[in-house]
């Protein structure tokens, strides 16, 4: 899925979409460039956060809004989204 087509679904739902430009330091020269955007948007019961890469949508992950990943443990709540429809069903629950 393209990142534009699930921003302007969300947006049409009146859902606000963050973006978070990932800032990589090449540790041999120092160098510092941006890696690939992240995306976050919650809505009053889920929430989803995405990678842009080249425009396609990666890793959308659907979590309820009081969940979190545990990279310590391996603890990934919620699900991997594959289509807009479904981020968008979970997002406008109330």
């Amino acid at each position: 899925m393209k990142t534009v087509s699930l921003i302007k679904a969300l947006v049409k739902h009146g859902l606000i979409v963050l973006k978070r430009d990932r800032e990589c330091i090449d540790h041999l020269s120092g160098e510092k460039s941006i890696g690939d955007s992240g995306y976050f948007c919650a809505g009053k019961l889920y929430k989803v956060h995405w990678y842009d890469q080249e425009g396609e949508v990666i890793c959308a992950q659907v979590q309820r809004v009081e969940e979190s990943n545990d990279g310590q443990s391996d603890y990934f709540p919620g699900y991997f989204a594959d289509t807009i429809k479904e981020i968008v069903n979970d997002l406008i629950k109330e």
